[in-house]
């Protein structure tokens, strides 16, 4: 049985905000939108040792940034997907 294949799909922009109207003399601020750019890990644990994350392991992962963003079953092994903003 082939596993199912996720895909995330990078969000659209948003728009910049616009900025408000100088004040007398003041010149406005230059506004720049920088999209946010994802880093990915991918952890796998075989059902049959029923070893799934612990909460000290999802401590750790979630104190270096990481966000649990979905678990996939393939009927052998839980794969585990996290993902985190660049710095």
């Amino acid at each position: 049985m082939q596993p199912d294949i996720l895909r995330f799909p990078t969000p659209e922009p948003t728009p910049p905000v616009e900025p408000e109207p100088p004040r007398s003399g003041a010149l406005p601020l230059p506004t720049v939108f920088v999209p946010p750019t994802w880093s990915y890990r991918h952890l796998t644990r075989p059902l049959a040792e029923l070893a799934g994350l612990d909460a000290a392991e999802l401590d750790r992962l979630g104190t270096d940034g990481w966000e649990l963003a979905g678990i996939v079953n393939d009927g052998q092994a839980a794969h585990f997907f996290f993902k985190r903003l660049l710095q």
